[in-house]
């Protein structure tokens, strides 16, 4: 008849069941997947500051509504509490766009733009208001968009290519800001020194001089 296994190792089997269960809470802070303090539960974003400018693109105000887009990604996300004023927040998120471009992919045969890729790149921190620190920095997040524009059919408007554009950079910061370093990250400064290249227009056909003769075909030589 096989032996029963005695009563202690089955209890003390059964506690390190329940505590390697439970050692996964021990070091537990903050709202579930958060890598922010415990103490930080409510956030303020502060206005985006834009020192880039696109010369014929109105981009007037297009800080302000990635502002609102990353407003509008905290409060749907729910991990963390927003705030409109800075005194009232535990945390202070700040970003500022470094470089707006629009670059022409494509061309119609008048030299027209058809399609272009709005390329944004911005720079964003978050700062601990309790403690009054710097608990992390993203330099160089960006992103891109290609469209056509909207003299094309399906194409699109400056400010809608930019909204797409927006929704992506929103929901990046505020991933970057739950789920910590490397959820999401920057380019190098080597790719954002050089940027992309311009694409060139095609060059048009040299204009004839007017009232220019056919140039004289010479027949060809008698076989005879």
């Amino acid at each position: 008849m096989k032996q029963a296994r005695p009563k202690t190792f089955l209890i003390l089997f059964a506690l390190s069941l329940f505590l390697s269960g439970c050692g996964g809470n021990e070091y537990y802070s903050g709202p579930a997947g958060s890598i922010l303090p415990a103490h930080v539960r409510k956030i303020s974003v502060r206005p985006i500051l834009r020192r880039a400018d696109t010369p014929g693109h109105n981009i007037v105000g297009w800080e302000d509504q990635l502002r609102l887009k990353i407003q509008d990604e905290l409060i749907r996300d729910g991990r963390f509490a927003y705030v409109n004023k800075e005194e009232d927040a535990d945390g202070i998120l700040s970003g500022e766009i470094t470089r707006i471009l629009f670059e022409p992919l494509s061309y119609d045969s008048n030299n027209v733009v058809q399609e272009v890729k709005l390329w944004v790149v911005m720079d964003i921190n978050f700062r601990d208001r309790v403690q009054n620190k710097l608990l992390w920095e993203e330099p160089n997040l960006d992103q891109e968009f290609l469209f056509f524009v909207s003299t094309q059919p399906g194409g699109m408007t400056d400010d809608e290519a930019r909204d797409q554009l927006w929704d992506r950079f929103a929901r990046d910061i505020i991933k970057r800001m739950v789920e910590g370093f490397g959820s999401v990250t920057g380019s190098s400064e080597k790719k954002i020194g050089a940027g992309p290249a311009p694409t060139p227009a095609p060059a048009a056909p040299a204009p004839q001089p007017e009232n220019t003769p056919p140039p004289r075909r010479t027949p060809p030589p008698s076989p005879y």
